[in-house]
């Protein structure tokens, strides 16, 4: 059994992660309701922006399994779960019927893996591409789903890049190059003039600092809650860890994967995580 001490421990790390320093990007303000929310999402990109009013969270569009939108027959194609619960609404999986049935804004949809057909407001519609699986991850027609359930969607074609709104959004940017912006300072270029340089409003975060401040490189293990792990790949201040071990002392074998989803990681698997969050073993 795992102690109240532990419990405190884990949804500690798992709020921590949550609210994590994250690259900074402005929504532009289109309503004073509070209400409104919207989400900006990216091909080949596992975050999404999530905002509230003048709040502002980035968060995994994944954290199990790091998935991401991708394109398929020229449609955008993504898990739609955490899409839908942070807008207020309801996705259920029906393994037996191979059926996703989503709630949301007073309208339903139904649909099924690999077939066109879909129920829309118990009306049968037809899709241009097929829900499909992907890497354990169901992935459904972005552009279907969010048109049905009045979320405005705005698509950012040089950019790659998604915005969904559902509220009373009246007027909306068409283009979001501020967001997902990778390239920053690295250490190669540290030591060079400043014409190479960034801008001095960089924000720390945009290295792959611990939260001692030590630089992380691929190949470090680190260590995170009750488990450690090996970096495999870095992009600025988020780094992907392969974590394969944890602290027996501390933390059974039956507890390892209850106290893993907490933290927001995956035992025994890959996922992305801030690397301010982390601690390099060095």
């Amino acid at each position: 059994m795992i102690s109240i001490k532990k419990m405190t421990i884990g949804l500690t790390v798992a709020f921590t992660l949550s609210t994590a320093t994250a690259p900074v990007a402005y929504i532009h303000a289109a309503s004073n309701d509070s209400n409104n929310k919207s989400i900006i999402l990216k091909v080949n990109d596992p975050w999404m922006y999530v905002n509230s009013g003048t709040d502002q969270d980035i968060k995994m569009l994944d954290s199990e399994e790091g998935s991401t939108p991708v394109i398929r027959n020229d449609r955008t194609l993504l898990p739609i779960a955490n899409i839908v619960n942070e807008f207020g609404g309801t996705v259920k999986w029906d393994s037996s019927d191979k059926k996703v049935s989503i709630v949301l804004n007073g309208n339903s949809i139904n649909l099924w893996i690999d077939s066109k057909k879909a129920v829309v407001n118990q009306t049968e519609k037809t899709l241009d591409v097929s829900p499909t699986i992907i890497n354990n991850r169901t992935m459904v027609p972005l552009r279907f789903v969010s048109e049905n359930l009045k979320i405005k969607l705005i698509w950012d074609g040089d950019n790659q890049i998604i915005a969904l709104y559902n509220g009373d959004y009246s007027n909306v940017p068409s283009s979001y190059g501020e967001y997902f912006n990778y390239e920053s300072d690295t250490p190669n270029n540290e030591n060079e003039g400043s014409e190479t340089k960034k801008s001095t409003d960089t924000v720390e975060s945009d290295k792959p600092l611990d939260k001692n401040g030590v630089l992380i490189a691929v190949g470090d293990r680190v260590t995170y809650s009750f488990f450690y792990g090996k970096v495999e790949k870095i992009d600025r201040g988020r780094v992907l860890v392969s974590w394969d071990s944890k602290n027996n002392l501390w933390l059974k074998d039956e507890d390892a994967d209850f106290m893993a989803a907490l933290a927001g990681i995956k035992y025994k698997s890959k996922s992305w995580i801030d690397a301010a969050s982390i601690t390099a073993d060095k």
